[in-house]
C-alpha cells in the first residue's frame, strides 16, 4: 500500500513542478495571459510561414497539393494541415 501512495504523490510533482516552472516562466516573459507576446511565436515562424507561403504558390502556380519539395526535404500538405490546425486549438 505504501508504493501506490508513493507513486500518486510522484504523478501528481510530475504534473504540478512543471506547471509551476511554467507559471513563473510565462510570468517573468509577459507571455500570455500575463502580458501580451505568445510562445507560439517560433511555430509561426518556422512551420505555419513556409507552408502557407508554398500553399498560396500552389494554388497560384494551379499545382497539385499532395507534397512539395520546395519546403525543407519535402512536405506533405494533408499530413501538415491536420497538424496545424490540431495546433491552432
Amino acid at each position: 500500500m505504501q508504493n501506490a501512495g508513493r507513486r500518486e504523490e510522484s504523478s501528481v510533482l510530475a504534473f504540478f513542478v512543471p506547471a509551476f516552472i511554467m507559471l513563473i516562466l510565462f510570468i517573468i516573459r509577459g507571455i500570455y495571459p500575463f502580458g501580451d507576446r505568445s510562445f507560439l511565436f517560433s511555430d509561426m515562424y518556422h512551420q505555419y510561414m513556409p507552408f502557407l507561403s508554398e500553399f498560396v504558390h500552389k494554388i497560384k502556380a494551379g499545382e497539385g497539393l499532395f507534397y512539395s519539395y520546395n519546403v525543407g526535404i519535402r512536405i506533405e500538405f494533408p499530413g501538415t494541415v491536420c497538424l496545424l490546425s490540431g495546433k491552432s486549438f
